[in-house]
């Protein structure tokens, strides 16, 4: 069992295996590098997630053997009762395959991995997104490698901002 406490920070405990023996505790001090950003990245800081609000929509979806890419287009379909306006992200925050590595090719930030995101903005028609409107397709492109087996499953969470 974990627990963190500010006077006494992290510990956890070992659960007893041998009735009436002596309950073991373990405690150490973390040390975490790095910059606590809002939305986990510096170009979403002052975006809101409208996850809730919106639903990422797959089409058209391609497989090439020969070069192990995966492409799909992708729309944000806004299915909130409000109006989203731009700017209109979507980032990765879950991406794995059971066939291989899979890494994000063509993201705007230039990451491949969680982190990668998708400008969606300028694929809004107008300035806003209404009820049951759709962006504008974007390609979605990845890429696999050290390819294990067949094609069986892929998974990757993308979250929207705006």
């Amino acid at each position: 069992m974990l627990s963190y406490s500010t006077d006494k920070g992290l510990t956890w405990t070992k659960p007893r295996l041998i009735p009436n023996t002596p309950l073991q505790l373990w405690s150490t001090t973390i040390t975490v590098v790095g910059q606590v950003l809002r939305n986990g990245s510096p170009e979403l800081a002052h975006l809101t997630d409208i996850s809730r609000k919106t639903t990422l929509e797959l089409s058209d979806m391609e497989f090439d053997r020969a070069t192990l890419t995966l492409a799909a287009n992708a729309r944000i379909k806004n299915t909130s009762k409000e109006t989203l306006g731009t700017p209109l992200k979507a980032r990765v925050v879950y991406l794995r395959s059971d066939i291989g590595r899979i890494a994000v090719t063509n993201s705007d930030n230039g990451m491949t991995r969680e982190g990668a995101v998708w400008d969606f903005g300028p694929a809004v028609k107008g300035d806003a997104l209404l009820l049951d409107q759709k962006t504008e397709a974007r390609r979605l492109v990845f890429k696999l490698s050290n390819r294990s087996r067949g094609i069986e499953a892929a998974g990757c969470l993308v979250t929207c901002w705006g």
